[in-house]
């Protein structure tokens, strides 16, 4: 393949709640992808640098269906991390949100022509090749600097480390509202909204492990009754409890 030509790669997708759009990691470093090729740490810097604030969230990499907008878009420690949001405009951006939120396993794509690349040397990291386990790590190529043109929901995956860990959904502010506008909220449960509406990913987690853990102490065991997008159901020795909005509720 000449370095002229547009790649491609992509990631699992997950669903989860919150504002239109999704947020994850188009690429990990070091994850050898089914077209034995790994990203070193850096590689996306440059274009970032350059163009990051230009690339937009296509459809299924169609440049005549963009879809949204990189509200984030980055290295970090794992690889290349993206914010978007997506508008629901009741055509492709609409169709991609409702599959997402139905839990349709699509995947997050990119688009890049490769600028750099090279075999392994001695001196780089341990390379993941669970997704290759026959390939040797002789044979990984490594790229080192890509020219990034596009994200995209697509629908095959080709790196399975890589995954979209949260799609959006803007019916919570529209709920919150509605609750505020009819008196039903008390403060207690504003500020516990106000939280939930102003977390970061990370900080939804630990608050999602902090309430399992506290549950458990409140109510001894249990067991799991339902899927974390369906609000973290769950079966105790003191009865059946859901985790809303608006915190646990017995069922």
């Amino acid at each position: 393949m000449t370095k002229s030509m547009i790649e491609y790669r992509t990631a699992d997708i997950r669903a989860n709640d919150a504002l239109d759009g999704f947020e994850g990691h188009a690429a990990t470093f070091w994850t050898v992808d089914t077209y034995g090729t790994a990203f070193a740490k850096g590689s996306f810097q440059r274009s970032l640098k350059a163009r990051g604030d230009r690339l937009p969230v296509l459809w299924q990499h169609n440049p005549d269906i963009p879809i949204g907008r990189h509200q984030t878009i980055k290295e970090d420690s794992s690889g290349l991390y993206v914010d978007t949001h997506i508008a629901d405009d009741g055509a492709e951006g609409t169709v991609a949100l409702k599959r997402l939120r139905a839990g349709v396993p699509l995947g997050l794509s990119f688009g890049f022509q490769t600028v750099k690349d090279r075999s392994v040397d001695e001196g780089d990291p341990a390379i993941d090749l669970s997704s290759m386990p026959a390939m040797k790590r002789a044979d990984v190529r490594v790229i080192t600097e890509v020219r990034l043109w596009e994200t995209s929901v697509v629908t095959f995956p080709a790196n399975e480390k890589a995954a979209i860990t949260a799609v959006r959904d803007t019916s919570l502010v529209a709920e919150v509202v509605d609750a505020v506008r009819a008196g039903r909220l008390s403060a207690a449960e504003a500020r516990h909204l106000r939280a939930a509406l102003t977390a970061t990913p990370a900080t939804r987690r630990a608050n999602r492990d902090a309430d399992l853990a506290a549950a458990m102490a409140r109510w001894g065991r249990y067991r799991l009754a339902a899927a974390p997008a369906d609000g973290w159901e769950i079966i105790t020795d003191a009865g059946r409890f859901r985790r809303g909005r608006l915190g646990w509720q017995r069922l």
